[in-house]
């Protein structure tokens, strides 16, 4: 099936690494690869950096520690603005999503490891994927911890990627919580076109979502028009 939610309190063998094996690796971390990672500095320009040497590299694993302040749109690199871009598997994993208990989890960061804090509110989507490729997430909470009020922009959203998305921690505006405001993954866009448009139909088949937890997301998977 294209959503699992797994078992509760469990993890299934399938949430194991399903890509990107045997490819070289990059911390994302206070210190390393421009990262600051204290969630007051800005950390986008240094995470799509790094995503740029992992696609010239051929794809690898993008380990996050820390806290990591994200304020704009982090993008996947891929081959061209043709009708059918490809991207290398890449995979961005942390030491866990810190899933101790709903209230703990939460409300106090710091029992989550690593943590991308994505406060960009722009256009599309949080992170913005369109080639085809596999973009695997897992073992991290993905979290907004702005303290402003309104809609929100999806965390994820792909057309042609294939994501394997399992062991996550979302978690929508901490400010203000007020649930029903935030998808967590968009497939697609909302026309039947096949290339790399923001607004063109998902082609990402394949994609696995699984084993995830979700808190004030309007949405945990809407799955819009496909081809």
């Amino acid at each position: 099936s294209l959503v699992s939610p797994g078992p509760i309190g469990g993890t299934t063998p399938a949430a194991a690494s399903f890509t990107v094996l045997n490819k070289q690796s990059w911390l994302f971390a206070a210190g390393s690869n421009g990262a600051v990672c204290n969630d007051t500095t800005d950390d986008t320009a240094a995470l799509n950096a790094l995503l740029t040497t992992v696609y010239n590299a051929g794809g690898g694993i993008i380990n996050v520690v820390g806290t990591c302040l994200i304020n704009g749109a982090i993008v996947v690199p891929h081959s061209a603005s043709s009708s059918a871009p490809v991207q290398p598997p890449i995979r961005i994993t942390g030491s866990g999503s810190g899933l101790v208990g709903y209230w703990y989890t939460f409300q106090n960061w710091a029992a989550s490891p690593s943590v991308l804090d994505l406060r960009y509110n722009g256009s599309v989507a949080k992170i913005d994927t369109r080639g085809a490729g596999v973009l695997e997430i897992d073992h991290i909470a993905l979290i907004n911890q702005d303290t402003g009020s309104g809609a929100d922009i999806p965390f994820i959203q792909t057309t042609n990627t294939t994501l394997h998305i399992h062991d996550v921690a979302f978690s929508g505006r901490l400010g203000n919580r007020i649930p029903g405001l935030t998808d967590a993954i968009v497939l697609g866009g909302t026309t039947t076109t096949i290339g790399n448009g923001s607004n063109d139909a998902f082609q990402g088949y394949g994609t696995v979502i699984e084993n995830n937890v979700f808190d004030l997301i309007r949405r945990g998977v809407y799955a819009r028009t496909d081809r």
